[in-house]
């Protein structure tokens, strides 16, 4: 991300950090599928991201930069 949203997400209290892991780790496993088992981490590890993206929103929506930028 550039500056000025890594910034923008500290001042919120969110980082990027947690979904890029998630993302880079899916990644790396894709390389070697283990069957249902994968499967399951998979989709656990998307619920993850989607209660990580929910939490960016409701910040985002609650953040009033004011009328002056």
């Amino acid at each position: 991300l550039p500056a000025g949203d890594r910034a923008l997400l500290v001042e919120l209290g969110l980082s990027e950090r947690g979904v890029e892991a998630i993302l880079l780790e899916d990644a790396e496993r894709d390389e070697a599928p283990t069957g249902g088992d994968h499967r399951e981490l998979r989709r656990r590890r998307m619920e993850v991201i989607a209660e990580q993206l929910e939490g960016f929103e409701s910040a985002l929506l609650r953040h009033d930069p004011g009328p002056y930028r």
